[in-house]
């Protein structure tokens, strides 16, 4: 139910909004401005969960608009203890990072098909701990190496579709193709006592570099 909760508000906002509007539509021109909330997937929806980004948008032309947004990513799975007098452990993964991009829009009217090119850097940490009984220190495990710990640098061809509820108000969906350059973070384990590092390595991928990002515009 805490996965939909969020997704229905935005939705009944928006149409809320749009009754009492003129029915009059024109597209957004040069100088018009939209504040963004953007959404990787439906994770976000989650009761601890966070995956997407505010931002800034402005059409440069008629038919160019540049954007810019700062990324989050945050996520905390707590671990009960199983039993009595015991410390619970938790599993939590925090991002931050920043992105920009040119969006070409084909100006069909309220559904507005567009391309683009764009750019993103993103920092990822992890820390896992596991339970344990009351009086015995508790492990920590940082940046583990095959997790999504790291430093990404990307860019990216975009394909997407952005419909006008009204003048005011739209949604967009997208695609991103592109390349990413991930290096790891270096692996810290902390038993209490003892602390092992390891390095971690870097890899190169490209295609499809996200599953998809939702996109809820308010211009003014």
């Amino acid at each position: 139910m805490k996965k939909c909760m969020i997704l229905l508000i935005a939705i009944s906002l928006s149409i809320s909004f749009t009754f009492g509007q003129e029915t009059e539509f024109n597209m957004p021109q040069k100088g018009n401005k939209a504040m963004l909330f953007e959404f990787s997937g439906l994770g976000f929806l989650g009761a601890l969960e966070y995956k997407g980004g505010l931002g800034y948008k402005m059409f440069l032309s008629d038919n160019m608009g540049l954007r810019t947004a700062l990324l989050l990513n945050y996520n905390r799975d707590n671990i009960p203890f199983d039993g009595e007098g015991g410390e619970d452990g938790y599993d939590q993964t925090f991002g931050i990072g920043a992105e920009i991009a040119l969006e070409f829009h084909k100006n069909f009217g309220k559904v507005s098909p567009y391309t683009g090119i764009g750019g993103q850097f993103f920092r990822t940490t992890t820390e896992i701990a596991n339970p344990v009984p009351d009086g015995v220190e508790q492990p920590t495990l940082k940046n583990q190496i095959g997790s999504d710990a790291g430093m990404l640098t990307g860019g990216y061809f975009i394909m997407g579709m952005e419909y006008f509820i009204n003048k005011n108000i739209s949604l967009a969906g997208e695609y991103r193709f592109g390349v990413e350059y991930v290096s790891a973070l270096t692996e810290k384990y902390d038993s209490g006592t003892t602390t092992i590092e390891t390095e971690g390595g870097s890899s190169l991928r490209a295609g499809i570099v996200s599953s998809g990002l939702f996109t809820l515009a308010i211009y003014r």
